[in-house]
């Protein structure tokens, strides 16, 4: 009867003896690029975002820090 470290063993060699038989049909290709892919799921290419998102980030128009007319809001207290 084997021990338990003999039979792990045992079946360790079989695992080992298996994968150096078989031959891989699969052969990895290096890409030249990094692909990066934008927040959106599209294709970002060279920047962190897409031409898409990129146009819309230009487009955002943001609120003055200068206030013309009184705010209707109570600043915060500590």
């Amino acid at each position: 009867m084997l021990t338990q470290i003999e039979y792990l063993s045992e079946g360790m060699m079989r695992i080992a003896t298996t994968k150096a038989d078989s031959t891989s049909s699969f052969t990895p290709m290096r890409s030249p690029l990094l692909q990066r892919q934008c927040a959106c799921g599209n294709s970002a290419g060279l920047t962190a975002s897409c031409d898409e998102c990129q146009k819309k980030a230009l487009t955002l128009q943001r609120r003055s820090t200068e206030q013309t007319e009184a705010s209707t809001r109570a600043p915060d207290r500590a």
